[in-house]
């Protein structure tokens, strides 16, 4: 750590002035006498140039009005710094239980535009943060009411029963299932390295359900993503979530709200669903 800052054992942050600091305010000094010399211009011109008086008021007020708009945007690149920080020692510095609570928000509103497996996929790497389960909640606000959005949170919320610990167990630096299970190269061959190929493969798909049929893959306890995947496809082909689709009367209770007459994106009744709690 440089510039004064006082030092500890477990540092959380340090920083150093930016290299180019030096240059950058010798660049100021010269801009700063260049605006004057062009203010100086325009007041000379105005006691000289009589005649043409509104035309060299309105370029004079129009450079103070510019030359301002410079100096104010001059105060954070007066001493940029590089600062590096470090998440490792925050469990050796602060105590688990006084970490603060975490309110992270989702929102979405067309699920053609916005498709639910990228919501799923975002909600299930803010869940997966190497952060106290207990102190971390999220919320995905769907202004277009979609059922096909819900129903992928709730294939998500029963696939981040395995994905969290999963996660957790490996200590994975990459924790969106999207990224973690499409990834190449060295990447691909560092991940296989440290987890059991067999596990891997187990948490991405556990069966072969290549042309299984739908209920089939449906009665399968254990999700996987490509299952998941499967799901949230299906029923973004079908434009609905039928009771097939369901496992469980609760399940049905809440989907059958899409069924109420008057039901639109633009015009729909509040839905609030929990998919996790976390005691």
């Amino acid at each position: 750590m440089k510039n004064g800052e006082k030092t500890s054992a477990f540092p959380l942050n340090s920083y150093e002035v930016h290299p180019r600091t030096i240059p950058s305010r010798v660049f100021m000094l010269i801009y700063v006498c260049g605006i004057i010399a062009l203010l100086y211009h325009h007041l000379t011109s105005l006691r000289i140039h009589s005649v043409d008086l509104l035309p060299s008021i309105l370029l004079s007020i129009a450079d103070l009005v510019l030359s301002f708009m410079w100096v104010a945007c001059q105060a954070f690149r007066w001493c940029p710094v590089r600062r590096k920080v470090y998440p490792e020692n925050l469990s050796k510095v602060v105590d688990e239980d006084d970490l603060p609570t975490l309110d992270v928000f989702i929102c979405t509103a067309d699920p053609y535009q916005e498709p639910p497996m990228e919501v799923v996929n975002t909600a299930l790497s803010v869940l997966a943060f190497d952060y106290p389960s207990n102190k971390i909640s999220v919320y995905v606000s769907d202004d277009g009411g979609s059922q096909m959005t819900l129903f992928a949170l709730l294939q998500g919320a029963k696939f981040a029963r395995e994905w969290l610990p999963f996660c957790r167990k490996h200590n994975l630096n990459k924790r969106c299932p999207k990224v973690a299970f499409n990834q190449h190269g060295s990447d691909a061959d560092q991940l296989r390295s440290c987890i059991p190929q067999e596990e891997f493969l187990r948490m991405k798909i556990p069966t072969n359900f290549s042309g299984t049929p739908l209920s089939v893959v449906m009665s399968l306890k254990m999700v996987s993503y490509e299952e998941m995947r499967t799901k949230v496809k299906h029923v973004m082909k079908q434009g609905c979530v039928d009771d097939d689709m369901l496992v469980n009367e609760e399940e049905r209770q809440v989907f059958n709200k899409w069924k109420a007459n008057g039901f639109t994106r633009q015009d729909h009744p509040t839905i609030i669903q929990f998919f996790i709690r976390c005691s």
